[in-house]
């Protein structure tokens, strides 16, 4: 849609946005005519040079860069012509800029460049034109994410690959302590878990909380990420810092029944118990999740292990109302149905 310009009246920055978005030639020569200025802003800090690099308009960019538009000027966001390019995969228009000597590494207001721009917006095209110009690699954005960060949590495996290819540091965090490995492994991204893996990631790093892979590989029961992560030697007993949570503790009480498997198949203390005492199989219990407390059981879990504030397994069954997961620890050797006095759990046995 063309821009209504009438050149005796003149016309607004708004007008020549629109035209710019538009990618109407006809009409950004009637802003230019007129006088409107070309680096000027709209009401909302949109710049006719980014919006017409926004929609993809070539023709639109060159004309704008012809007539004086600054190649790296920035909208209120401090989003540049070049950034919002590489995030929706225009390559031509890309080319325009970089060859009228856009910066590749000017940054949002949030610190963004716009390789990772391209990282976010999944594209391997623009990536690769990036790092062909320069883009540093390891420019790490808000919070400390890096392009291989965010292309890691997004399970984006080509990607990874260019940027590791062009020496990306693979383990480097974010301001929380957060490694690559650890987002893929959180989001359940097999292949990419794999490629970091075999290119050396180290594998027990845990964020500033103590969470390592296999914790949130567990927690979230990605299991065949998890087995990749025991395979290659992962420890499976680390315990979060804040609370001395467990990956076992985290599958048993999420009832991930195939994560807890294969955690007991990599020796994990079963009874581990994290800072208050509690154990996996109190967790498991408290849930009712049947088959895990059975699983755990068969481990050698202790149903008399007592948190600190006294509860056990039998406890937390009673309390939640599992009278099938409870019934079954009252079975094991030396728990009674009658252990906790100040809880009435008779009803569960009939009594």
């Amino acid at each position: 849609m063309r821009a209504n310009i009438n050149q005796k009246q003149g016309a607004s920055t708004a007008e020549f946005v629109e035209a710019a978005s538009n990618g109407d030639l006809a009409s950004i020569d009637a802003c230019l005519a007129v006088g409107v200025p070309v680096n000027g802003a709209s009401e909302d800090g949109q710049t006719p040079l980014v919006a017409a690099a926004l929609a993809g308009h070539v023709a639109g960019v060159e004309r704008l860069l012809a007539a004086g538009a600054y190649t790296d000027g920035r909208n209120m966001n401090g989003v540049t012509p070049l950034i919002v390019a590489a995030n929706r995969n225009n390559i031509k228009v890309m080319d325009v800029l970089l060859t009228a000597g856009a910066s590749v590494e000017v940054e949002t207001s949030t610190g963004a460049t716009a390789l990772i721009a391209a990282v976010e917006g999944a594209s391997e095209k623009a990536v690769e034109r990036l790092l062909a110009e320069g883009a540093c690699v390891d420019h790490r954005a808000a919070q400390g994410a890096s392009a291989l960060v965010l292309a890691a949590q997004e399970g984006n495996k080509g990607i990874v690959a260019q940027l590791l290819t062009a020496g990306a540091s693979i383990d480097l965090a974010t301001n929380g302590g957060a490694t690559p490995l650890l987002f893929a492994s959180q989001q359940g991204h097999v292949e990419v878990v794999a490629d970091l893996l075999q290119l050396g990631a180290a594998i027990d790093t845990a964020d500033a909380a103590g969470a390592s892979a296999v914790l949130q590989a567990s927690q979230q029961g990605h299991c065949t990420v998890l087995r990749l992560l025991l395979n290659a030697g992962a420890m499976p007993d680390l315990q979060r810092k804040v609370d001395g949570v467990t990956a076992l503790s985290c599958a048993a009480e999420a009832g991930h029944l195939t994560a807890v498997e294969l955690l007991l198949e990599a020796k994990a203390v079963v009874d581990l118990p994290r800072v208050d005492g509690a154990t996996a199989l109190m967790f498991a219990a408290q849930v009712g999740h049947r088959a895990v407390v059975e699983a755990l059981l068969q481990a050698g879990a202790s149903p008399g292990c007592t948190a600190s504030n006294g509860a056990t397994a039998l406890y937390a069954a009673a309390q939640s109302g599992h009278a099938e997961v409870a019934k079954r620890l009252a079975e094991c050797d030396g728990v009674g149905s009658r252990q906790f006095p100040q809880l009435d759990i008779s009803y569960l046995f009939g009594e």
